[in-house]
């Protein structure tokens, strides 16, 4: 629950709200905007979250919200490959592997923080795998804070449309 005083003095204007609060007359997210008076972020990414949430709440059923998951599952996957790709091009980059799989399997292994062992970086850059598993780290827990928040909000639109009938 997003509250006046958790933000502080940051947010004099936002009142008191829960985010699956939301309905057509009262549009306020996260930072206690009204969106549809903000033509600067008509378009933005809140606003398409809330168009996403109005449809899934229309045709709320077990597929659509399984549908749903596998999509997020799939992006947040998609992301993490991403970043450990970029941090394996580095590694090749400066040679500090003779070729790109090493890299990338050296990244995949640190960035989740396995850590076999079995692959090491040369001595000078020792420090940098673990920053690579820090960072996998904390991308990780932010991954799960947001799907967490998902299957929340998709809980609780089942149970509201339980209620209804």
């Amino acid at each position: 629950m997003l509250r006046k005083g958790l933000l502080g003095p940051l947010l004099p204007e936002a009142k008191p709200t829960r985010f699956l609060d939301v309905n057509e007359t009262d549009i306020y997210v996260c930072f206690g905007r009204d969106l549809r008076r903000d033509p600067h972020d008509r378009h933005g990414g809140s606003y398409r979250l809330l168009r996403w949430r109005r449809r899934i709440e229309r045709h709320s059923n077990l597929t659509t919200s399984s549908l749903v998951l596998i999509m997020v599952f799939a992006v947040v996957i998609f992301l993490h490959l991403v970043e450990t790709t970029i941090w394996a091009v580095f590694y090749f980059w400066r040679a500090l592997f003779l070729d790109f799989e090493t890299a990338m399997y050296f990244s995949l292994k640190t960035y989740t923080t396995v850590g076999y062992g079995d692959v090491v970086l040369p001595e000078r850059w020792r420090l940098l795998g673990g920053i690579e598993g820090l960072s996998g780290v904390l991308l990780c827990g932010l991954s799960t804070a947001f799907i967490f928040a998902i299957v929340n909000a998709l809980f609780q639109i089942h149970i509201a449309e339980q209620t209804k009938h």
